[in-house]
């Protein structure tokens, strides 16, 4: 049976359910959400997660826009609306929660809000009222034992792009996208950014799927294996053909090798970009 909505829409209630304390922060968060489950999101859900966010600096990271308004900006319907916010609280990307007014205690639209990556499980207290009488807002230290998130360090040197992969790989990622560098220079091609950074991705990203399929990496063994996978991908654009599709088959015989055949590399290499 549904409980009651117990949360009253106020200023305090929206202050304390906020995720970030920095603009830069919120911004950051979304297109690392983008990214990631780009392959997931319909354009009408990335353009629903953009409305969010840029009314989502008031209180950092919290709107409370009725699905009929975000339908209407939008000029979509809001079954639509309706269906996108059940897929982006579903990714864990938002949490939306029940809002009744204090006037006259009716239900009014739900406060959106947009989590920060790797943060901890907040769904479970931040529904806990305080023992006030009037169970108007929710408890301030919540908000600072819960909502004040442990965020991941931005690692230097790599993409803002390529951040996101730290949730899943850690700080394996800086020199995951070293060794696609590495393979550039060995190759003795010179790349702009945006390709690099494209590179790295389909080769971090490569490597994730692949370890979420359930096989075991080494440390070692993934460097190793990102090496391949983007040596094999700027051959590619020197012989001017698109990037192609990495080869899974391929990727799973390397990688299920005990010992990955070694790939030799000039020690003032290494020391250049800073990977040993």
């Amino acid at each position: 049976m549904k409980q009651g909505i117990q949360i009253i829409a106020s200023e305090e209630t929206y202050f304390n359910l906020r995720t970030f304390k920095e603009v830069s922060e919120l911004n950051q968060t979304v297109r690392a959400y983008k990214d990631q489950f780009k392959c997931d999101l319909s354009k009408s859900a990335i353009k629903v997660l953009e409305l969010l966010q840029r009314y989502s600096t008031k209180y950092l990271g919290v709107s409370f826009l009725s699905k009929n308004t975000i339908a209407d900006k939008l000029e979509i319907s809001r079954r639509t609306v309706i269906r996108v916010c059940h897929q982006l609280e579903k990714l864990g990307i938002i949490k939306q929660y029940e809002m009744k007014r204090n006037k006259d205690m009716m239900q009014t639209s739900n406060a959106i809000v947009i989590q920060a990556i790797n943060s901890e499980d907040v769904t479970q207290e931040v529904a806990e009222m305080s023992h006030q009488e009037n169970n108007t807002f929710l408890k301030q230290n919540n908000y600072n034992n819960h909502l004040n998130v442990k965020r991941i360090p931005y690692i230097k040197f790599v993409p803002r792009n390529l951040q996101h992969f730290q949730a899943f790989l850690g700080s394996l990622v800086k020199d995951l996208y070293g060794r696609v560098w590495l393979a550039a220079k060995k190759l003795k091609v010179i790349e702009d950014q945006e390709t690099m950074q494209k590179v790295g991705f389909i080769t971090i990203d490569q490597i994730k799927q692949y370890i979420k399929s359930g096989k075991q990496l080494t440390n070692e063994q993934q460097l190793k294996l990102a090496y391949k996978i983007a040596y094999n991908q700027l051959q590619q654009l020197e012989c001017d053909k698109p990037i192609a599709p990495v080869n899974y088959s391929y990727i799973l015989t390397i990688a299920s090798q005990k010992n990955p055949s070694p790939i030799s590399f000039k020690k003032e290499d290494l020391n250049e970009l800073g990977i040993y």
